[in-house]
């Protein structure tokens, strides 16, 4: 939105994510590439919950994407679009920002927040 429109007056927060271009990485993506191993329909949502675990993800983590299930006829299948989330990601990790946020506008208000343990953003910036 700011590469898009730099006379706009914009409140910008950037929450733990880098604004570089890199190759694919990190929690989401990870998360999704299991998915996409997981078979797309499950008997309960507790079998999609230990689907989760065991592929080292916390039953707190498998609790939480299996509220992303919906029931269809005996059985529960994701109520995600996870072609549209990876196209989401691969388009996220091509475009580099950095431009925008080291040269911002002047009517930008640019706020970058990283978690403390967080790899999200590299040294080298």
């Amino acid at each position: 939105m700011a590469a898009a429109a730099p006379e706009r007056r914009l409140q910008i927060w950037v929450i733990d994510s880098t604004p570089e271009a890199k190759p694919p990485s990190g929690s989401a993506y990870d998360m999704l590439r299991v998915i996409r191993d997981l078979p797309p329909r499950f008997h309960s949502r507790e079998a999609a919950q230990e689907a989760l675990v065991a592929n080292g993800y916390t039953m707190g983590v498998g609790q939480w994407m299996s509220t992303n299930l919906v029931r269809d006829g005996e059985s529960f299948r994701w109520h995600l679009d996870f072609d549209a989330m990876e196209r989401l990601l691969l388009d996220f990790f091509e475009t580099d920002l950095w431009a925008v946020v080291e040269h911002p506008s002047p009517v930008h208000d640019i706020h970058i927040l990283k978690a403390s343990e967080s790899n999200a953003i590299t040294p080298r910036r």
